[in-house]
């Protein structure tokens, strides 16, 4: 057992007023242990899932850290403390240590049960193996279970063991480095890195070999690439080729149901090696690397290398991890292998199996449709809390054994087809699954008219249109993949020819062959049709007929008529397309003297369109001014299209201004096409994004973030405007008090009278005449001039006060004390609870009356508006320009409402809440529970003791005030021994 030797050391340092004493600890360079490998393996085997309390207490000294403490590069820095402290390592170079971790480890618990062990012995009421003996071997082995491995589907039958093949053959395993050791650790070493278990997982060998120590990425399979299927049959999906996402490079890409390991494998090793903090005590080597994630294939190394404190190992493509993590979650088996390792092995975590969002808050968000990349946002989109924050797939009851689906994902996810060239496309599934449930999916057309789906994803066009193509597990119902088809005729594209359809009709005897006429009179001398009366009309309905019908753009009727009389602006014609019913699609309507005449004449209509439907033409004599409507002949030209448009374009709009801590979601957004029809089937790659401070410029400033809107293969940016809040003073009441209030007060002049008036009293140096009423103020006895000052505080702040009778000088204060003149108050930040009435000059040398006096009072504050105050404005050293209006908005809340705000969780207000915090911290003052009441104190200096237990290195502050005015303080950190 290694033992590592502490020599406590007194640092004494003098500043102005302190004097700090530290105990800390220093181990002397020459006898620098370290904590690479450890000795032995348990045999006794827990293999029970932590509590969610344990989860959480791991990672609790995150909770108290400042919030930009909690993500981006600074989340990755506190990790590291946390991941780093009591951690165990294995040897990489000797022993058998690796490959007897994955016999418990990487154990497939479905095929090998705990009961099936054999040297060993179950309990199963406690979980535990004890007495467990490991192999040794692959000749000799004495515990070889089933394992999972990577690149190696996990539901074929014939699934690898623990010692059966360390070789590339067809099931062979190798220890698979996630992160491979050429870039950043090549140098052998103790352990390290090179051994921990957390990345060093089984993985196929074949697999392994091609993978080499590529970056991780998408292939781009329209170019050459390698593929291990093709060697084993029943491998899928692990490809070796070029960069999808840079298009330059070469990646590997693993298959679908290990892309999320892979990548939460890699974001793990950077919190846990990496040198963001400036500084390592263990320093930075090959067993202690330097890690960090790129998206520059630049950075790819071939030869291999260890990093230094000024070099890092580097490792890709970022956004292609990041979208791995979010397209193959967390699921059963990956958690219970970190419980495993935590509890048996390494005593360390993989915070993103935790806590998955947590990638999120460090990396921000890339996006993708499918395995094409299409944008990436750096920003974090929170910050960790471990005290709250989702522990995703967490299972109390231990592991389910039974068979589940967890996702379907179907590629591509869109398909274009064309009737006149590629009729039919091939559709691919991924059935992520756990404890060997089927792979098995149904395939489901929404359209069949317009495109038709076999049994193994053959997709075939029927005619135009689009249709949703939906894979559904014959498992749960509740888990499918779609792909959205898409299906256009190439030869009617590119404006195609317009059709025309022309014809006639004439009158004769009063009628017209064909068509029907309703209120027609007599007919006139020369055989055309007469019209007597409003309304009446003559129409046929089946004109038109196929793609006239169908598609038709626009109408042009001419009608030779006159007005048996003089025309008048009564007179109106109307000419209307109607369908094979009557129904009127569109009509035109023309008026007046000027378009008619008392002889026949031609008159055009031009309807233009939606048009489809059409099939006749409506003529009516729509409004009757003088005289009759003689209706000669009509003609007409249709014109129309023999394809139905295809849109090229999509624009997404959202009207409404958003602010910090509101979601937008895809109601939220308009999205139409270039041929104005609404689209409601598209993807929003922003959808239930949740804005943040970040998003909104201070002031309220009126900024925009950047969101993409895609269907089918077209896709359109969304400016959205995000601004934030401005406090809004409450609008309250008001209190006139009128002279006779005041009554009981004496005829002549005294001084420090006291009246109370609706709970509220006053001060009163002045005169008040019973006869008159009125209440007068000396200006003119220099030696106690007259006033009026109310010592009851008001419950809400006093936004102004008016007098009648009189024009004192009025002021205002907050604690009755300091005061400030009502022309210089700031009644919109500050809460003021004192008004004086008085006069600071003695030009008048008389009493002045005042007949009444209105307070005019603040409503009630609510928990969101005083967020708002504290988060609206950054302003230069605001932590002690805004604290003293920020305490005075949160005194003036209700107990309900302060004890809301300190424990909300709510974003404006916990962003708010950590801001005040830090504010009144940073001016000597603190927020405390008091009395069962929230209230704001100064910071006393008494002894004060706090003590951290880490369970591994507790350590103990000592604060001592000085009769100088300084402060000791003492720290002692007792180091556990390292096994």
């Amino acid at each position: 057992m290694k033992r590592s030797f502490i020599i406590p050391s007194l640092v004494i340092s003098l500043t102005a007023g302190v004097s700090v004493f530290v105990f800390t600890n220093y181990h002397r360079s020459e006898a620098k242990v370290y904590a690479y490998s450890t000795s032995s393996l348990p045999t006794t085997i827990d293999l029970n899932d932590c509590s969610e309390s344990t989860i959480r207490s791991y990672y609790s000294s995150l909770n108290n850290l400042a919030t930009n403490q909690r993500q981006g590069t600074n989340l990755l820095k506190n990790l590291k403390t946390i991941l780093k402290n009591g951690q165990k390592y294995y040897s990489y170079d000797s022993g058998n240590a690796i490959w007897q971790i994955y016999e418990i480890a990487d154990r497939d618990w479905s095929k090998s049960p705990a009961s099936s062990t054999t040297y060993g012995t179950y309990n199963s009421s406690t979980n535990k193996i004890t007495n467990y003996v490991y192999g040794t071997s692959s000749s000799s082995s004495k515990n070889n279970p089933y394992i999972h491995a990577l690149y190696i589907n996990r539901n074929v039958t014939n699934q690898t063991t623990a010692w059966d093949d360390h070789q590339q053959t067809q099931w062979g395993i190798n220890r698979e480095h996630v992160w491979p050791k050429a870039e950043g650790f090549e140098t052998s070493g103790a352990g390290g890195a090179r051994g921990d278990p957390m990345h060093l997982m089984a993985g196929n060998g074949y697999s392994n070999n091609i993978h080499s120590n590529y970056y991780y990425g998408y292939v781009n399979t329209s170019s050459s690439y390698t593929n291990c299927g093709s060697k084993y049959s029943n491998q899928s999906g692990n490809l070796r080729g070029t960069s999808k996402t840079l298009n330059t490079g070469t990646v590997f890409e693993p298959q679908d149901c290990d892309k999320g390991d892979i990548a939460r494998a890699i974001f793990y090793m950077v919190a846990r090696y990496n040198y963001l903090s400036g500084s390592d005590s263990d320093g930075i080597d090959s067993n202690n690397p330097n890690l960090t994630l790129t998206q520059d294939m630049n950075d790819w190394s071939s030869t291999g290398y260890s990093s230094t404190t000024t070099k890092s190992g580097k490792m890709g493509i970022l956004t292609d991890l990041l979208a791995w993590h979010h397209a193959d979650p967390v699921d059963e088996y990956e958690i219970h292998r970190n419980n495993l390792l935590y509890t048996n092995y390494t005593n360390n975590r993989n915070p993103f199996i935790d806590f998955p969002e947590w990638v999120d808050y460090i990396w921000g968000k890339a996006t993708y449709s499918g395995t094409t990349y299409q944008s990436y946002n750096s920003n974090p989109t929170g910050y960790a809390t471990p005290s709250s924050d989702t522990i995703n797939g967490y299972n109390s009851g231990g592991q389910s054994s039974d068979p589940a689906v967890l996702s379907v994902t179907v590629t591509p996810s869109s398909l274009s087809l064309d009737m006149n060239g590629t009729k039919t496309g091939n559709l691919n599934t991924s059935v992520e699954v756990a404890n060997g449930a089927a792979t098995t999916v149904t395939w489901e057309s929404s359209n069949t008219s317009v495109a038709t789906v076999s049994n193994n994803g053959v997709v075939t066009a029927k005619a135009v249109g689009e249709a949703a193509v939906t894979a559904v597990s014959t498992v749960d119902g509740s888990k499918y993949g779609t792909c959205y088809v898409s299906v256009i005729d190439s030869s009617q594209q590119g404006g195609g020819e317009s059709g025309t359809d022309e014809g006639s009709a004439t009158a004769s005897s009063g009628a017209i062959s064909g068509w029907t006429a309703s209120g027609a009179g007599s007919a006139y001398a020369d055989g055309s049709v007469k019209l007597d009366s409003s309304g009446d009309y003559i129409e046929k309905k089946n004109i038109f007929s196929g793609d006239v019908s169908t598609y038709m753009t626009s109408l042009d009727v001419t009608i030779n008529a006159k007005i048996n009389g003089t025309p008048t602006a009564a007179n109106s014609y109307k000419v209307e397309a109607i369908d094979s019913s009557g129904n009127v699609i569109l009509g035109q309507t023309k008026t007046g003297a000027g378009v008619f005449t008392d002889s026949y004449g031609d008159v055009t209509f031009n309807i233009s369109g939606d048009l489809s439907g059409c099939t006749g033409i409506r003529v009516t004599y729509a409004t009757k001014g003088a005289g009759n409507m003689g209706l000669k002949t009509i003609s007409w030209t249709a014109t129309y299209s023999s394809y139905e448009a295809t849109p090229t374009s999509i624009t997404a709009t959202v009207n409404k201004t958003f602010h910090p801590g509101e979601i937008i979601t895809k109601s939220d957004i308009t999205v139409e096409d270039d041929l104005g029809n609404t689209i409601t089937d598209f993807n929003f790659d922003g959808n239930n994004y949740q804005f943040t401070y970040d998003d909104a410029e201070s002031g309220g400033t009126v900024t925009e973030h950047t969101f993409e809107v895609t269907y089918l293969d077209m896709e359109a940016d969304l400016e959205v405007e995000v601004s934030r809040v401005n406090y809004s003073s409450p609008s309250g009441s008001s209190k006139t008090y009128q002279s006779t209030s005041f009554s009981g007060l004496p005829s002549s002049y005294t001084t420090n009278q006291y009246v109370t008036v609706d709970g509220i009293r006053f001060a009163i140096d002045g005169y008040y005449y019973s006869g008159s009423s009125k209440l007068s103020l000396s200006n003119g006895k220099t030696s106690a001039p007259g006033k009026v000052i109310n010592d009851t505080k008001y419950s809400t702040g006093i936004t102004n006060v008016t007098v009648e009778g009189a024009s004192p000088d009025i002021q205002l204060s907050v604690d009755g004390e300091k005061w400030v003149d009502l022309a210089n108050a700031t009644v919109n930040k500050t809460n003021y609870f004192f008004f004086k009435l008085f006069y600071k000059t003695t030009a008048q040398t008389s009493y002045v009356n005042i007949t009444s006096f209105t307070v005019s009072l603040k409503g009630s504050e609510t928990t969101a508006n005083v967020a708002n105050y504290i988060m609206f404005e950054d302003t230069e050293n605001q932590c002690s320009n805004k604290l003293d209006y920020a305490i005075s908005y949160f005194e003036n809340l209700s107990s309900s409402d302060k004890s809301s705000f300190m424990n909300s969780d709510d974003y404006v207000i916990t962003e708010a809440r950590a801001r005040l915090i830090d504010w009144a911290k940073n001016q000597g003052k603190q927020i405390v529970l008091q009395g069962g009441e929230y209230t704001v104190k100064n910071v006393t200096n008494n002894l004060l003791i706090l003590v951290k237990d880490d369970s591994v290195n507790p350590i103990i502050y000592i604060v001592i005030p000085l009769m100088l005015g300084g402060i000791f303080i003492l720290l002692y950190k007792k180091k556990r021994l390292i096994k």
